[in-house]
């Protein structure tokens, strides 16, 4: 055995993990994750690119800001988020990544390298392809077999790589002494293909397909007193159900033909197409077997991604370098100083809104009317403007890209309705006809509206001034 020269691993070519952001519902990309996940644990460098990406708007920033969301994704994964620097890490030494694509993408971030990972039959859930992929590695033996025939001119597909993503220590526990519910899972069914599934008997408990409309306890609670789960669809649901000692009746439509994609590496236990009495005994029966099966596939996994590892950096060395990925976004880490934020949870009710939110006066109101409600809503909306101004005040004391400390009202122009007149209190006649009953703005009110836009405005500004900055900063750099 050689000696350890230094406890720095060496770079080497990296893999770009193309996924959704993690969901508990969704097999195919826990399985993506957990490529991630092993591909690590195997001494590789892997990273997961949330594709398309998803962003949740925070109220410490303007609308125009969002953070990246990282899903329902699981702590205990190693399964680090791919970032620009990482990117240009990578892009410096030459080394050509292995983007990994589920079947369902053709090559959205324009890599001359790529794999796919086929979780389903190519094409069932995505257009044609247009690029051919330099490897694939079929999900299960069956999808293997589908594209060495459907899919000739591409490269031959990889030894098959069943993942199984069930906790076989969750999916276990007392069954109820008379199994007598049913219960039944339709969820890409209705949710995607807009299709009421058939055959639903009335008492039939329906599982859902999010965790916060079910969670998982539920769901094994349901299993353990049901004697048959009919299946819309290909789901690790059902395997789920046959460790809970649920068979499973796996029922054809239009957009599944009733038999699971892993019924080669599951060996069809557990499961059956017919709910005749005597099929659905037989499938019960063979539920006891789930557990070994799935065992032996998952002390097999460790190796077989290290074997699959193997081949592919084996593939890219053969692949001229050609450039890195055109990254759909700009990932960044972004860090708040604890001094220049707030405290979302000290979010004002109407009542503590104070000067905000205006009184009705009939005598001495103007300009346009409004709900009393939503008078309420804005009124917050310019408390948390403010909340953001005092962050973004601190910022631009740094920079020194403090605006004006506030208009004079001749300086909003537009910005204050014509119908605010400044020397009598008497409504304009425009406003005189047909008012629509609720509480009216008075003109400062309207004024102090104008001010914030304006403030945003300044917002804005100090925004350009700071790309600037990091924009020259970057030209003296390079």
């Amino acid at each position: 055995m050689a000696e350890q020269t230094s406890l720095i691993p060496p770079s080497t070519e990296p893999f770009f993990i193309v996924t959704p952001p993690a969901a508990r519902y969704s097999a195919g990309v826990t399985v993506l994750h957990l490529l991630c996940h092993y591909l690590n644990m195997a001494g590789e460098s892997a990273f997961v690119v949330h594709f398309p990406p998803s962003a949740v708007p925070t109220r410490r920033l303007p609308h125009y800001a969002q953070f990246q969301s990282l899903g329902e994704i699981e702590p205990t994964l190693l399964t680090p988020i791919l970032t620009e620097e990482v990117v240009d890490y990578y892009h410096q030494r030459k080394l050509t990544p292995i983007v990994i694509y589920p079947e369902v993408f053709d090559n959205p971030l324009n890599v001359k390298f790529f794999g796919r990972y086929i979780l389903n039959y190519p094409g069932k859930l995505n257009t044609s392809y247009r690029e051919r992929e330099a490897f694939s590695i079929p999900y299960a033996e069956t999808l293997g077999l589908y594209c060495r025939e459907h899919y000739s001119d591409h490269p031959k597909p990889l030894e098959p790589l069943f993942v199984p993503t069930t906790d076989l220590t969750f999916w276990t526990g007392n069954a109820a002494p008379d199994r007598s519910a049913t219960c039944y899972y339709a969820g890409k069914l209705k949710e995607i293909h807009g299709q009421k599934p058939l055959g639903v008997q009335s008492a039939s408990i329906e599982i859902k397909r999010s965790s916060k409309e079910m969670n998982r306890e539920e769901i094994r609670a349901i299993f353990l007193r049901s004697k048959a789960f009919y299946c819309y669809e290909d789901t690790a649901l059902a395997i789920e159900a046959a460790l809970c000692g649920c068979p499973t009746v796996f029922v054809a439509n239009d957009h599944f033909s009733g038999i699971p994609l892993a019924a080669i590496e599951t060996q069809s236990a557990g499961w059956c197409i017919s709910d005749d009495l005597t099929e659905l005994e037989k499938a019960r029966i063979a539920t006891s077997q789930m557990r070994s099966i799935l065992q032996s596939h998952m002390n097999a996994f460790p190796a077989l991604v290290k074997n699959v590892a193997l081949k592919a950096k084996t593939l890219a060395r053969e692949h001229k370098y050609s450039g890195t990925i055109s990254y759909p976004y700009k990932s960044k880490l972004v860090f708040f100083d604890s001094d220049i934020s707030f405290d979302e949870s000290t979010v004002p009710e109407p009542e503590d809104l104070g000067e905000l939110t205006p009184q009705f006066d009939a005598k001495n109101s103007l300009g346009a009317v409004l709900r009393a409600d939503i008078i309420h809503d804005i009124a917050r909306e310019v408390w948390y403007e403010r909340q953001r101004w005092g962050i973004f005040y601190k910022l631009a004391k740094k920079i020194g890209a403090i605006p004006e400390s506030g208009p004079k009202l001749s300086y909003l122009g537009k910005l204050v309705p014509t119908s605010v007149n400044e020397d009598t209190s008497e409504p304009s006649t425009e406003l005189e006809a047909d008012r629509p009953r609720g509480v009216e703005l008075r003109p400062d009110v309207i004024r102090n509206i104008a001010r914030e836009v304006w403030y945003e405005r300044q917002r804005w500004g100090i925004f350009y001034k700071i790309g600037k900055k990091i924009k020259s900063l970057r030209r003296r750099l390079a």
